[in-house]
């Protein structure tokens, strides 16, 4: 769905996508390493309202 790629690269940052991607040990020490301040994103939000209206449209055969 075009929409949805839209709007996970509008979420995306360089340090995520970096994480992305087939299995490494390299990106598993990353995302060990990786620190998160979760009350930060929860101020900041991450915008999967849209995503998840989205997934109920096409289980519902709203959307194609």
């Amino acid at each position: 769905d075009p929409e949805v790629r839209d709007l996970l690269q509008e979420h995306a940052d360089e340090k995520s996508q970096s994480l992305l991607g087939a299995y490494s040990k390299e990106r598993a020490k990353k995302l060990k390493d990786l620190e998160v301040d979760a009350d930060a994103i929860g101020r900041e939000g991450l915008g999967y309202e849209r995503l998840d209206q989205i997934m109920v449209e096409h289980m519902m055969g709203a959307r194609g």
